[in-house]
């Protein structure tokens, strides 16, 4: 069988390449906040701060994810089983 090169049609199966990238902090909102609910998930956000020149600080939470939170000292946080397990089964999607 030969080989396909770009311009040939995708063979049948193969999953279509990802859209590109968002270009803007919003579209990436929306891009995330898409995905999450496709999944079921909802995110909850709040800005706890925001610098006079409009930079701010966002806490998201998102149930039934695991939550990392800013680490300015102590311990690292590692991803814990919950996550591992949906990670390795959305990467078998």
């Amino acid at each position: 069988m030969p080989m396909s090169t770009p311009t040939s049609p995708r063979p049948s199966g193969c999953a279509s390449p990802p859209p590109p990238p968002p270009t803007t902090p919003a579209g990436h909102l929306d891009a995330l906040v898409t995905a999450l609910a496709a999944r079921g998930l909802r995110a909850y956000a709040r800005t706890p701060h925001t610098e006079p020149n409009g930079v701010c600080t966002v806490a998201v939470c998102v149930p039934g994810l695991d939550k990392f939170f800013a680490i300015t000292g102590g311990n690292a946080v590692m991803p814990g089983p919950g996550a591992l397990a949906r990670t390795r089964k959305a990467a078998t999607r």
